[in-house]
This record gives structure tokens, sequence and C-alpha cells, in this order.
């Protein structure tokens, strides 16, 4: 027993070491598997499996409005980008939490893409502190942007996907 407990700690220790530095602009994100997916085929996704040009992960907390409110945008910025760019909701709260949160609350137009529960890893990698955080990926899986949610709009992805310059302030 002792020895498990050794190598579990050992491990949980190790996974903090790697993202005791934040990622920033330039780095290359790592391709990991996330569990506790909602809204989506599988339960589980790898980074990797989207073969989009962008992939956006959106910080979003329950108990936050704007986070909320951009749900109906990203929807729609979705199904106009289909096959080249993949949003990806994020959140803390578990799967079940989210779950309820959401049956409780029918009103809210989800947008067609997969719910990231339970996150601690993404949110250790990235050090978000403030929500809506969009984080732009592209196809290598570097990170390109790390900023609001306030620029993800179709004229900045349409640049992004030319390979126009943008400027974005960044968190």
């Amino acid at each position: 027993m002792k020895k498990v407990i050794f190598i579990s700690a050992t491990l949980t220790a190790a996974n903090f070491a790697c993202f005791s530095q934040p990622l920033k602009i330039g780095d290359k994100c790592p391709d990991l598997e996330f569990s506790n997916v909602l809204y989506y085929k599988t339960n589980t996704i790898k980074l990797s499996q989207f073969k989009a040009r962008l992939i956006v992960l959106d910080y979003w907390d329950c108990k936050c409005v704007p986070c909320i409110e951009s749900f109906q945008k990203i929807d729609s910025l979705q199904k106009q980008f289909q096959g080249t760019v993949q949003f990806i909701a994020i959140n803390r709260q578990s799967y079940d939490s989210t779950k309820r949160f959401f049956a409780l609350r029918k009103n809210i137009k989800l947008p067609q893409i997969p719910f990231i529960t339970g996150d601690s890893i993404l949110l250790r990698m990235f050090q978000v502190k403030a929500v809506p955080t969009h984080i732009w990926i592209d196809s290598t899986l570097t990170v390109r942007f790390i900023t609001d949610g306030s620029y993800a709009t179709s004229s900045n992805i349409l640049s992004f996907l030319n390979n126009k310059p943008l400027d974005f302030y960044q968190l």
C-alpha cells in the first residue's frame, strides 16, 4: 500500500511540476487527453483529434454572465467556420455540477461544441485567472493568443486563417 501511495504522490508532483510555468505565446501545447466531456460524441477528447486550423479554448464559469451570454456568438462562429475552427468550452466545475447547471437553465442555448468539465490541468497550464479567457491554438498546437473573449469575431478569425497579422490585448 505504501508503494502505491508513493507512486501516486510522485505522479501528482510530476504533473504539477510540468505546469508550474504557464504556457505562453509561441509555446507548444501538450496533446493531453481530457475526460468528463459534455455535449460531444465521446466523453474524452485530445486536441490533436481536431483537424481545425484554429482551436479556441473558451474558459468560462457557471457564475460568469458574459461567458454564458457569449454562447450564442460562439455557436454562430462554430457553424460559420465548421471544419476550420473548433471551439472547446472549459470550466472547473465538475461534470455533474455542469450538467445540473444546464438542466436547471433550459433557456440557455448551448453552442454545438465540446465542454470539458472539472478541468484543472488546462487552468494550471495557462494560469487562467479570469473568465472569459480565450486561448487561440494553431493546427500545430502552438499557442498563438491568450486573450479575452471579445476578440472571437468573424473578421478576426478570417484574418487568422488568412495569416494576416492580428494585434490582440494579451492576458
